[in-house]
């Protein structure tokens, strides 16, 4: 989604900034390119791995307002 969506769901969750710098990096350096960004930001997580696993929950938007979510361990 867009940078409003990503501030609704940070907002929403209680996500701190550093939980979303995934999604906020893709955003600002390749556009919200609709249901192919879910996959830059999955390659952009794995290439920046935290120290501990951690879960991962994953949440893409298309057009129309088509929604698809997933969860997953990063490690």
């Amino acid at each position: 989604g867009g940078r409003r969506i990503i501030d609704v769901i940070e907002k929403k969750l209680g996500l701190t900034r550093e939980k979303t710098i995934s999604s906020r990096f893709i955003l600002e350096n390749f556009g919200n390119m609709s249901s192919p960004t879910i996959l830059f930001v999955l390659k952009e997580m794995m290439q920046h791995k935290p120290l501990q696993p951690e879960p991962v929950f994953g949440i893409a938007f298309g057009p129309g307002l088509t929604m698809e979510t997933f969860t997953a361990q990063l490690i």
